[in-house]
């Protein structure tokens, strides 16, 4: 019975680990060779303009998952950031940033990759 009980809490642990992330989901418009996941770039909040000519190569929303744990404002553009790297862009543009609300305790946020031309 004791074994019981540990296999069950093993089970609870993961599940609570795995909600606790942040749900990330990118969706690519143009592949564009990656970059290191630590690059220089570029980011621009909702209300900025970008003076660059530039093309978007992909779309990226963060949301909460319920559980979601480290997803303030720092950590959303911090994720947005290694993700564009990854994406080859060179730079992020948020097109919506949701503050925490009785829905949700996070930051949720919408943004397109950018690539310069």
């Amino acid at each position: 019975m004791k074994r019981h009980f540990e296999i069950l809490g093993t089970i609870t642990c993961i599940l609570v680990l795995i909600g606790c992330a942040s749900s990330d989901k990118y969706t690519s418009l143009a592949s564009h060779p990656a970059k290191a996941e630590d690059c220089n770039i570029d980011v621009y909040m909702p209300n900025d303009v970008v003076k660059k000519d530039f093309v978007n190569i992909g779309l990226f929303t963060v949301e909460d998952t319920g559980l979601s744990l480290n997803c303030d404002l720092e950590n959303s553009i911090i994720k947005n950031k290694k993700a564009a790297c990854l994406a080859g862009a060179d730079a992020v543009k948020f097109t919506s940033i949701q503050p925490p609300d009785f829905k949700s305790t996070c930051f949720r946020t919408i943004s397109s990759f950018i690539k310069y031309k």
